[in-house]
């Protein structure tokens, strides 16, 4: 289980990496300008040009994508956005079925909510912490506030309890850490809603047996992130990979993605090198 854990980090670093490319495509040319200047401002000394951002260098050319301007960022900001940034939200189960009347009726009890480093935050502080859900008209509804002591962002993390998100669509989550009036908001996870789940997962992965069966990869990605939470590839949507199960078309599958899944079959970082015109 340690390995599917340390997968888990290496997937959510590599979507986040993913996620600047996409938004790198899309930005404005100051707004790229002032992204390779934050990568470029972080690399290493002595280390090439071509070679991989670290984590959170990448959070931060993130930042940059997004800023309004060259304007400085207040130092207390800076703090809790460099914290917040470091942490990721890991919801047990990692995946719902949109079929499921109690899910959908809002009547599942609670869902686990684990919040732990997805690389070791530069400073530990004594936050309010609360978890965000976007629902899918855009609006917020808040499901977790408390107090969060600077130990616990060590490398276990610590879960809470949430309402299960209800009715399907585009839910996200996000977390907001909050001192002294000051408040930073991190990267919102997409909620995975996948229709007829568990009917389709017992159909396509009930008799994989065998190591060698094309579907192994994909059953054992599936348990992990159904019983714990665990995204051990980069695989975008789920939706879209059961369409290909069933033998449907499936147009939801992005390139990039599926080169990132074979460079990590290989065991090679994924790089960051932007080029004009996006990420393919």
């Amino acid at each position: 289980m340690e390995l599917a854990a340390a997968a888990h980090l290496a997937v959510s670093r590599a979507e986040r990496e993913l996620s600047f490319f996409e938004r790198y495509g899309a930005a404005t040319p100051d707004a790229r300008a002032r992204a390779r200047g934050v990568l470029e401002r972080l690399r290493p000394p002595g280390a090439a040009g071509h070679s991989t951002a670290s984590a959170p260098a990448v959070s931060k050319a993130l930042r940059a994508l997004d800023a309004a301007g060259d304007s400085a960022v207040p130092r207390e900001l800076e703090r809790l956005q460099e914290l917040v940034d470091a942490l990721e939200v890991q919801l047990i189960p990692g995946i719902f079925d949109s079929a499921d009347t109690a899910v959908v009726a809002g009547r599942l009890s609670t869902i686990r909510a684990l919040v732990s480093p997805l690389y070791p935050p530069g400073e530990r502080l004594d936050v309010t912490l609360s978890l965000l859900w976007t629902r899918p008209d855009g609006s917020l509804l808040q499901a977790y506030r408390g107090l969060a002591k600077s130990a616990e962002f060590g490398p276990a993390g610590f879960s809470v309890e949430l309402a299960a998100p209800a009715g399907g669509g585009d839910w996200q989550l996000a977390i907001e850490v909050e001192r002294d009036g000051v408040s930073a908001r991190g990267e919102a996870q997409a909620v995975q809603w996948v229709a007829d789940l568990r009917r389709r997962a017992a159909r396509h992965f009930g008799e994989v047996s065998s190591p060698l069966d094309v579907r192994a990869p994909l059953a054992r990605w599936y348990s992990l992130l159904e019983q714990r939470g665990l995204c051990t590839r980069v695989l975008g949507r789920a939706e879209p990979w059961f369409r290909w199960l069933d033998g449907a078309p499936s147009p939801g599958l992005p390139g990039p993605l599926v080169l990132a899944v074979r460079r990590a079959g290989r065991g090679a970082p994924v790089g960051l090198a932007p080029v004009a015109g996006g990420t393919r």
